[in-house]
């Protein structure tokens, strides 16, 4: 659990200095080395390790590791992760055209952003929606 929480915290570093493939091929690490943590901490960086190969145009992993991370986070109450993870696994898929699952995906983000009460979450999400329709 110490390796994903530092993975966690050096990805912030990483990715604020343009370090995105050695900040990827950490976090696959990690991911690879800690199949049978379940936390939240995990999620968060399977959601990390998503956004990075979706950065790098791996859409494949991209998905994969948002699709992990949403299975790990139905462990857990923690709707905004939740409204997170599925918002940007809809934008590899649409880039994949795979629609109407982003379609899907995204509108879900947007009842769990408008339950949450949260401006800032819900005009992201309706950006994401924007750039999927």
């Amino acid at each position: 659990e110490q390796a994903i929480r530092l993975g966690n915290e050096l990805h912030r570093f990483w990715y604020s200095r343009d370090y995105e493939r050695e900040s990827r091929r950490w976090l696959d690490e990690i991911v690879a080395r800690t199949p049978e943590v379940r936390s939240l901490e995990r999620a968060q960086l399977l959601g990390r390790a998503g956004m990075l190969a979706a950065a790098q145009g791996d859409l494949a992993r991209s998905i994969e590791r948002y699709e992990q991370a949403l299975e790990l986070c139905a462990e857990f109450p923690v709707v905004r992760l939740h409204a997170t993870l599925r918002n940007a696994l809809a934008v590899p898929l649409c880039r994949r055209g795979e629609y109407a699952r982003a379609i899907a995906l995204t509108e879900e983000a947007l009842l769990l952003a408008r339950q949450l009460g949260d401006p800032d979450t819900v005009i992201v999400v309706v950006s994401t929606l924007a750039q999927v329709v």
